[in-house]
């Protein structure tokens, strides 16, 4: 019966393509070999998850401030984009400029993080998931994909990563297609994340 890949399979994938020893645990001490290799693994898998697939982006998720007028983001958020930011009534001289800046979103023109009383705002998350709650095909990509960028780190010879490289490409054309599949065609058009869509204007208004 088929299983999932899971992060110790993915571990040693990278491991093998390397002529490493593979490993029988992550959660033991790690080899310097298994610890360099969970670390590519790692990386890549907020490298690709950052580009923002169906899977892993949530739209017009609203954002608050706090009782001290901060509004924070989930520490798990890889790329936000503001998508509109509504504000209670204030003096015609108050023009917000939101972006996001350290895990936070920021008034850019007003050069502050604290946001008045009521404000409300909609954004698109891009989340950093861990390796179990990525879906299988994505797995398999990051793998293939650490895989190549470990063994271009410690095989010289240029032929010995050409299966790798065959690899990775086979298994980004399998995430591609599951990209197209999982969305419908309004999808498709709206928000296409096999190519990274471009970032598109916040709308502004005051209550």
């Amino acid at each position: 019966m088929a299983t999932t890949t899971t992060k110790l399979d993915a571990v040693n994938q990278v491991l093998r393509a390397s002529s490493k020893r593979p490993v029988t645990s992550l959660s033991a001490s790690l080899t310097p070999d298994a610890s360099i290799a969970l670390g590519t693994l790692e990386s890549v898998s907020r490298d690709v998850q950052s580009e923002g697939w169906h899977f892993n982006t949530e739209y017009n998720v609203p954002l608050v401030p706090d009782s001290g007028g901060l509004i924070t983001l989930p520490s798990n958020v890889g790329d936000v984009d503001i998508e509109a930011c509504n504000i209670p009534h204030t003096s015609g001289d108050y023009h917000p400029d939101p972006i996001y800046r350290d895990g936070k979103v920021y008034d850019l023109a007003n050069q502050t993080y604290v946001w008045p009383t009521g404000t409300a705002i909609k954004v698109t998350l891009v989340r950093l998931l861990d390796f179990t709650e990525l879906p299988e095909v994505v797995r398999q990509y990051v793998a293939a994909r650490a895989a190549r960028e470990h063994q271009e780190n410690f095989q010289a010879d240029r032929s010995a990563r050409r299966g790798t490289e065959t690899k990775e490409a086979e298994k980004r054309a399998a995430l591609l297609r599951a990209e197209a599949r999982s969305q419908d065609a309004n999808d498709l058009e709206t928000q296409p994340h096999a190519v990274r869509r471009p970032r598109s204007s916040w709308r502004f208004w005051r209550a």
